[in-house]
């Protein structure tokens, strides 16, 4: 399992310098992580820990693909979540998705209140989907009000607290 940390971390880490340097998630490295991860869980625990490892990869790529399609990530961490799947488990990944997401809230609310921007934003926002449900107008946002920021900066942050969680059980805390 350290072997597998391990591998986590530097895949985590070098993904989130490049992200946040060139904004981009080398292909290279995602499918160095899954393959690593596949390799990893079959050596250490047999076709079973290759099922859950196929198992958190598939999890991972088919819930950033739902977060690719609304346009809320980019395609490096559709390839990156696979890999963070295949070495961490249906479990870790699930708990990394979810708190990389909280994260990016909390950053992308730091940076409208850091650019004094909280309150504009949150107005067209709120006016876009309202005209949405109750006039059925087309759902458009000011291009001025979108917030864009390397996902990374979430992940990091978000695998760090799922691995915090997740502790020596490898399960969430509220698993039985």
């Amino acid at each position: 399992m350290d072997m597998l940390l391990g591998m986590l971390a530097v895949l985590t880490l070098t993904a989130g310098y490049t992200d946040l340097r060139h904004r981009k998630i080398p292909n290279w490295l995602s499918l160095a992580g899954l393959g690593g991860g596949l390799l990893g869980h079959m050596w250490t625990g047999g076709f079973a820990a290759l099922g859950r490892s196929l198992m958190g990869a598939g999890l991972g790529f088919g819930v950033m693909l739902l977060l690719y399609v609304c346009k809320a990530v980019g395609a490096g961490d559709v390839k990156l979540f696979a890999a963070i799947g295949a070495i961490g488990g249906p479990w870790l990944t699930f708990s990394a998705i979810t708190y990389s997401v909280l994260w990016a809230g909390v950053i992308g609310i730091g940076i409208l209140l850091y650019r004094r921007r909280l309150l504009a934003g949150g107005k067209g926002i709120w006016l876009a989907v309202t005209g949405f449900l109750f006039i059925r107008q087309k759902l458009c946002l000011d291009e001025r009000l979108t917030l864009r920021f390397p996902f990374m900066a979430a992940v990091i942050p978000g695998i760090c607290t799922a691995l915090w969680e997740t502790g020596s059980k490898g399960v969430p805390v509220w698993m039985p």
